[in-house]
């Protein structure tokens, strides 16, 4: 009993002493600490960036135009050659031949024609005396006529024969270079159609074919405008070229075409561009980026991680001067290094939150780190903006 008494006491002890104690109460967290940053203001050019590739001014397939032997080739495989420059050689023999007996022809005819014109005098003379009926006039000179014919068709066979003996010396219609040849020496080439030879490739000048949206082909035809030019021909553009393996070509050059409609499923209309080709380090079908510089204008800027997104579209957290937190959303213009143009939503007096913003929301009250900014931080002089890029 004693024991159970002193249990007893011992327990109530406990809970008495545990109702004595001063009650747990919630303490709220302090704010979340960001770090904020005002917009820079520069001179920013956009460089736009066009995926593109090379193409020759001119293709041209050599072929054999008649029909004979191959007798002789006059190039080595991949050599530049000229306007004028011997190719190939189809042997002549048979298309000689064929000359000569078409003069004969001429020759023949001629005489003929003499002939027939010396039978119409003799006839119109005799006529004179009426020694000859209308009809034997009429005959002389259908005589005459004929002749006449015949002679023109003799010579026009001459005219074809010469032809298809210059066929057989085969020139480079172009200047440009050649590929290699499909045929070799003594070969029959041309019996059943023109066999192709080789081909010719025009190395100077190369062009260069890209595609330009919507949006830039209007804000480029603005341009012109403003300039004082009231057609919708595209402006006189420099376009650089950045090569496959990132190195610049070295030659500028210029947008000497436009097509003269929009492709409705892209959006896109197709430009050429002409480059200088002097030392041939261009060549048909390279991929290329073709890059169009646009002229330098006062921009706002900030960095490209402080920008979030969602349904509505692009928007930074601000903090006011009572470090309230609120929403700005955005329109965004290019990219400039790890920065990005505002083209509205945001003025250069506002404090943007760049650090810590994953923590807060509009209208929360916050702890405010200012990142100080040199004023002569790299932030490139211009952007590189991609065709299909954000």
């Amino acid at each position: 009993m004693i024991r159970r008494a002193i249990q007893t006491l011992t327990l109530l002890s406990l809970v008495l002493g545990c109702g004595c104690r001063e009650r747990n109460e919630y303490a709220a967290p302090p704010p979340p600490t960001v770090t904020v940053a005002p917009p820079i203001t520069r001179d920013v050019g956009v460089e736009l960036r066009f995926p593109s590739s090379t193409s020759a001014g001119e293709v041209v397939e050599i072929r054999a135009r008649v029909p004979g032997y191959l007798q002789e080739i006059h190039f080595t495989d991949m050599q530049d050659v000229q306007r004028g420059d011997p190719l190939y050689t189809i042997d002549p023999k048979t298309y000689d031949v064929a000359l000569l007996r078409a003069k004969a022809q001429v020759a023949a005819r001629q005489a003929d024609r003499d002939k027939a014109a010396t039978n119409l005098e003799r006839v119109r003379r005799a006529a004179e005396n009426n020694a000859a009926t209308p009809v034997e006039i009429t005959n002389a000179e259908a005589g005459a006529a004929l002749a006449e014919a015949e002679l023109a068709s003799a010579m026009a066979a001459v005219a074809e024969a010469e032809l298809n003996l210059s066929y057989t010396d085969i020139r480079a219609p172009v200047a440009g270079r050649i590929s290699e040849t499909k045929v070799d020496v003594g070969n029959l080439v041309g019996q059943t159609e023109p066999t192709l030879l080789t081909r010719i490739v025009q190395m100077q000048p190369m062009f260069v074919y890209f595609y330009v949206d919507e949006q830039r082909l209007l804000e480029g035809m603005r341009n012109q405008r403003a300039q004082g030019t009231n057609d919708n021909r595209p402006p006189t553009l420099e376009v650089r070229l950045v090569l496959a393996d990132g190195t610049d070509y070295g030659e500028v050059g210029v947008v000497d075409y436009a097509d003269n409609q929009v492709d409705p499923t892209t959006g896109t209309i197709l430009v050429r561009a002409r480059f200088a080709n002097a030392d041939r380090i261009l060549l048909p079908g390279m991929y290329a980026q073709a890059v169009l510089q646009r002229p330098a204008e006062t921009a706002l800027l900030i960095e490209q991680t402080a920008i979030q997104y969602d349904v509505v579209g692009p928007f930074v957290l601000t903090v006011d001067e009572k470090n309230i937190v609120h929403r700005n959303d955005l329109e965004l213009g290019d990219r400039v290094g790890a920065y990005r143009v505002i083209l509205k939503g945001l003025s250069d007096s506002e404090s943007v939150i760049v650090r810590g913003f994953q923590r807060v929301r509009p209208q929360m009250t916050v702890i405010v780190e200012t990142m100080t900014r040199d004023e002569s931080e790299a932030v490139p002089s211009s952007t590189e903006d991609r065709v299909g890029a954000e």
